[in-house]
């Protein structure tokens, strides 16, 4: 039997009510079960990073994932936020891959493409001194690849400018 070895990472929040849409698994590397008892003995056959006590095991499962995506439109509307980024960057660009706070609950299937909006800055007005945000603008696109029950994950396909997590997501 062959596994992912996996660690617990920062958990998905929902920026708006804060309720904990599930866990980052960052993948460690893989292992075998060489013999059962108790304790069993597992050899790690590839190692990303260090492996350590505590850490989870997952047993490896064939996933299949449709790779023909036909993007659409959600059959309902849709809106969103950007929860998180793979790989930990700071700035998201076209090709990054996000995680966002929406899945099937919300009716999400691969395929689905969402519109990513900014909000707006927020400036000083020149006459009256108040300060004012500005309109969201459009900022590029992602597709759902993956949908979960509560989050999933997206490919940025266009991007117009530098995007960042908790920018929005919207239908088109």
């Amino acid at each position: 039997v062959n596994y992912h070895v996996v660690r617990m990472g920062e958990a998905y929040r929902d920026p708006d009510t804060d309720e904990i849409l599930g866990y980052e698994a960052i993948n460690l590397g893989h292992a075998k079960l060489v013999r059962l008892g108790d304790p069993a003995t597992l050899i790690l056959t590839k190692a990303y990073k260090e492996v350590l006590k505590g850490d989870y095991l997952i047993p490896e499962e064939v996933e299949t994932v449709d790779m023909n995506f036909f993007p659409r439109a959600p059959e309902r509307d849709v809106a969103g936020r950007i929860i998180s980024v793979a790989d930990g960057v700071a700035k998201i660009g076209q090709y990054n891959v996000v995680v966002i706070n929406k899945g099937k609950d919300q009716g999400l299937e691969a395929g689905h493409v969402l519109e990513i909006h900014q909000a707006g800055d927020v400036v000083r007005d020149v006459y009256s001194r108040a300060r004012v945000r500005l309109p969201e603008e459009r900022a590029g696109y992602i597709m759902v690849f993956k949908p979960y029950e509560h989050v999933s994950f997206a490919l940025v396909m266009e991007a117009f400018r530098e995007l960042k997590v908790l920018d929005y997501v919207y239908s088109p």
